[in-house]
């Protein structure tokens, strides 16, 4: 169950990098 809410922030956090490099390139 720790794991699960693990795996959703590192999805939430490579989400918000893809759209920082996104917008940035």
């Amino acid at each position: 169950r720790f794991i699960l809410q693990t795996l959703r922030l590192a999805k939430i956090i490579a989400i918000k990098l893809e759209l920082n490099i996104f917008l940035l390139g």
